[in-house]
């Protein structure tokens, strides 16, 4: 519909005369008589409807797309593709919450991306981890709800390029590629595997995580936490430790320290307390604010801040 648009209520034989005319029609008093009568004359010679309702159950072939795509042409897309994983772990994702209603009226894409997700069962402080990501790993029966072609654009346009999932509403999975997205079924066994956690000692522990808090941006991001499942006793601390080569210099990042304070919080039962803590951290960074180990080249000069500073400037967004 987009913009502007209406909505009109009308009956199967109007809709099937509008299609065929490409504008609104209506069938003439004389044709529905004539169809009305077929209609009786069908129920008394014993004729049986077809009930096209019943999809459950019906055969679905899928299309072949690497045969299509043999016809197009391989060198019209890339034959690999690798990303960032977000882990959406929920069923019956709906397009409803893949973008929802309200924004269908907005014209530009872009819009589209910047609500994407808005209303699914997400926290506040893994919303940053899905903006810099471009795959999506779901559950089961993703994309069901709505046909609405919007939540593909949504997608597209919030970075998303693949989605994992047990399974797909058939037509958001048609959708998807239609639109050059791709879609990809995998068994509960593998879904879970992708969610798999790795059991190591202490030291090759500190080695991974180490690792991949560097890889992800820095040390100063990362918080960390040891719970004992027996007794719910836990110890939380930064991943970084005490930064002693920049002691003294108002240069380290506080931001992991102060995300190991919500992490507390949220295991003692003050969720508001937690959500507050992580949305203002990831409002600093959407807003460009950076310390020495975050900043880059393409980063504005005039937000880099030192450790108070940076501080103080999670502090105003609370």
């Amino acid at each position: 519909m987009g913009k502007d648009g209406m909505v009109h209520l009308a009956s199967p034989a109007t809709a099937a005369f509008t299609a065929i005319k490409g504008e609104i029609t209506e069938p003439s008093l004389e044709i529905c008589e004539r169809a009305l009568k077929d209609c009786f004359a069908a129920v008394a010679s014993g004729a049986q409807a077809v009930q096209p309702t019943r999809w459950k159950n019906r055969p679905y072939e899928k299309p072949d797309y690497k045969k299509l795509l043999s016809i197009v042409g391989e060198k019209t897309t890339e034959s690999s593709f690798s990303g960032t994983p977000f882990y959406l772990q929920a069923d019956n994702v709906d397009t409803d919450q893949i973008i929802p209603a309200k924004y269908l009226t907005e014209t530009e894409k872009e819009i589209f991306g910047q609500h994407c997700l808005e209303d699914a069962p997400i926290a506040s402080n893994d919303r940053l981890k899905l903006s810099r990501s471009q795959i999506l790993v779901a559950g089961e029966n993703f994309g069901c709800g709505s046909s609405r072609e919007h939540a593909p654009w949504a997608l597209s346009a919030a970075g998303i390029k693949c989605v994992i999932a047990r399974s797909f509403a058939r037509i958001f999975y048609n959708n998807m590629l239609a639109n050059g997205l791709l879609c990809i079924e995998v068994t509960k066994e593998t879904i879970a595997k992708l969610h798999g956690v790795i059991a190591c000692g202490n030291e090759h522990g500190d080695i991974l995580s180490d690792g991949a808090a560097a890889a992800l941006g820095s040390m100063g991001m990362m918080c960390s936490s040891a719970i004992n499942p027996d007794t719910g006793a836990a110890m939380f601390e930064s991943g970084a430790g005490t930064a002693p080569t920049l002691a003294g210099q108002n240069k380290a990042n506080p931001l992991g320290r102060i995300l190991t304070a919500a992490m507390m919080l949220r295991h003692i039962g003050a969720i508001n307390g937690a959500d507050a803590i992580e949305s203002a951290v990831n409002k600093v960074l959407r807003d460009g604010y950076r310390t020495a180990d975050l900043f880059s080249n393409i980063d504005d000069p005039a937000k880099l801040l030192g450790t108070s500073a940076m501080g103080e400037m999670v502090l105003t967004y609370i």
